[in-house]
């Protein structure tokens, strides 16, 4: 019986030596490389977790304060239409109070409908006379986020009687637009006096509204953009 030499046995045991390291590389590669799926797979879940979870709060936060903002608008507006219908109106007549408000404050610039008013006094004191100022509408500001009264400066210049200047003076103080009388000249005499009244009355630009739209990111960082729309009002300059 042939005998198998010594070294063809050492090298076969070599060969299954090294299939068996073989296949346990191969094995330990496929695991490592399964791990480093789940590391990475895992932190990508954990990241888009996080991600949802900060769209679900920053939604949950907007619809709770629209929630709160309808309430306190339904509450608003019931009070307006009391206030609003009220049977006397501020100055004691039957108009409703949102156009006696408008009528002393107007919402828009409108120097001509002012000029027009103010010579409508004029003629109804008795006298005769002229409105004169600059009209600023290309440059007047006609809505803004936080509205103050802006200043419109005018000169009133009228000729009648002193039973008529008197009067003028009467009625500017009296009109329901806010006048500001800061200089008051007279020249005449009882039976013909000419009246120069440098005054400045008022408008206020309408409200613009302004709203916040939030763009969340895949990051802690978030941008917001914000947006506006304008609450139109209207009224008659008196």
């Amino acid at each position: 019986m042939a005998k198998i030499p010594t070294k063809l046995k050492i090298s076969n045991k070599h060969l299954q030596i090294d299939k068996a390291n073989t296949n346990i590389l191969i094995a330990a590669s496929v695991a490592v490389a399964i791990v480093m799926f789940t590391i990475v797979a895992t932190q990508a879940m954990l990241k888009q977790m996080a991600y949802q979870k900060l769209v679900i709060d920053k939604r949950s936060a907007a619809a709770s304060q629209l929630t709160k903002n309808v309430k306190a608008a339904n509450s608003l507006n019931e009070q307006f239409q009391a206030w609003d219908n009220a049977p006397e109106s501020l100055i004691g007549n039957n108009e409703k109070n949102s156009k006696i408000i408008l009528d002393a404050l107007p919402s828009k610039y409108d120097f001509p409908a002012l000029a027009t008013s103010l010579e409508g006094i004029i003629f109804g004191s008795g006298n005769k006379g002229t409105v004169s100022g600059t009209d600023n509408e290309a440059q007047a500001e006609q809505d803004s986020s936080s509205p103050n009264p802006i200043e419109i400066p005018l000169t009133v210049a009228a000729s009648g009687n002193f039973t008529s200047a008197q009067k003028l003076i009467q009625d500017l103080e009296r009109s329901i637009r806010p006048m500001k009388i800061s200089q008051i000249t007279l020249g005449g005499n009882d039976t013909s006096m000419q009246v120069s009244v440098t005054l400045t009355t008022y408008y206020q630009p309408e409200k613009k509204l302004e709203y916040k739209q939030t763009v969340v990111a895949n990051s802690k960082a978030a941008s917001t953009k914000t947006s506006t729309t304008k609450y139109s009002t209207s009224g008659a300059a008196n």
